[in-house]
């Protein structure tokens, strides 16, 4: 079925991104998975049928899977490690709100528009603006800040 493959794809790739992050660190590991997330949001407005339903499952399962890497990595990198585990549970809590708010957003988009290509390019558009927002986050004159900031804390 297609939730298997889905799942399948998640398994295998989850290691993948974290070899990947080890290597390469999880900035350009970030923006590897987000310009990936666009790209199949966007392929999925156009392909279509049992081979396209394939095909999407399969790709958001690669691009999903990083998911769970996503937080553990990125943000003690990004905020500093003082108060990690508050981070980690509060993104787990905001994951689970998006989880019960996202199908219904979702399907009413889908229901007022007739179609899915709507939600899937809204959805590419929120992960451009997140990329965005993401390059300049982890810019070398913010990243020296949070490191001030972790520095001052822990003196």
């Amino acid at each position: 079925s297609m939730i298997s493959l889905y799942n399948g794809f998640c398994i295998v790739w989850v290691f993948l991104y974290g070899t990947i992050s080890d290597r390469i660190g999880p900035v350009k590991t970030n923006i590897i998975y987000t310009s990936a997330s666009i790209a199949v949001l966007v392929l999925g407005t156009i392909i279509g049928g049992f081979a396209g339903g394939v095909a999407m499952a399969v790709l958001f399962g690669i691009v999903a899977a990083y998911g769970g890497v996503l937080g553990a990595v990125t943000l003690g990198y990004l905020f500093g490690t003082r108060a990690i585990a508050t981070l980690i549970a509060l993104c787990n809590v905001v994951m689970g709100i998006g989880s019960m708010i996202g199908p219904l957003v979702a399907s009413f988009i889908i229901q007022v528009s007739g179609s899915i290509s709507l939600f899937m390019m809204l959805s590419a558009v929120i992960c451009a603006v997140v990329l965005v927002l993401f390059v300049i986050a982890t810019s070398k004159r913010a990243m020296a800040r949070i490191k001030t900031v972790e520095a001052q804390g822990q003196e």
